[in-house]
């Protein structure tokens, strides 16, 4: 009998400090390389990519707003998982309760808050490198995941 392998989400700002680039990084090489932990992420520029970068591509789970989303910085051997209204009905249902102005939210944002509950949602640990101000996806995120009741590692700019 085998266990799962552990499900690290790694999230965070576009426009991370150079620490948290670096911590986002390294952590998911060693998460990936050494303890066997599959990373999951959203493929944005910034926390997303400092991510994908570390991680072991065979060990990386990338969750797309739409098919063509940033694919130019997403490993070749990541898996992708691309949100779709008709197969995820339950993230985009998950944007309304966790974002404080869903009814205004344009299709594509929509879209991209909507993966962020596929990002976490078979998470055991969610790792966030918010900007400074902690709004924006991150903060999303880091609402489901404390709905979710998923541990969340916070590691704010300048830390």
């Amino acid at each position: 009998m085998s266990l799962a392998q552990p499900v690290v989400a790694i999230i965070g700002t576009r426009n991370p400090d150079h620490q948290q680039e670096r911590k986002a990084r390294f952590l998911s090489y060693e998460l990936s390389h050494s303890h066997n932990c599959t990373i999951s992420t959203g493929a944005a520029y910034g926390i997303d990519e400092a991510a994908m970068k570390g991680a072991l591509a065979e060990k990386l789970n990338v969750y797309l707003p739409w098919s063509s989303y940033n694919r130019e910085i997403i490993p070749d051997r990541a898996k992708i998982v691309v949100a779709s209204e008709r197969l995820h009905p339950h993230w985009y249902a998950s944007v309304t309760p966790y974002h404080p102005a869903a009814s205004r939210l344009k299709p594509g944002v929509r879209s991209l808050h909507a993966r962020n509950y596929g990002i976490l949602e078979h998470a055991d640990l969610v790792i966030a490198f918010p900007n400074e101000d902690g709004g924006g996806g991150t903060g999303q995120a880091i609402r489901i995941a404390e709905a979710l009741n998923i541990p969340v590692m916070q590691f704010n700019k300048g830390a």
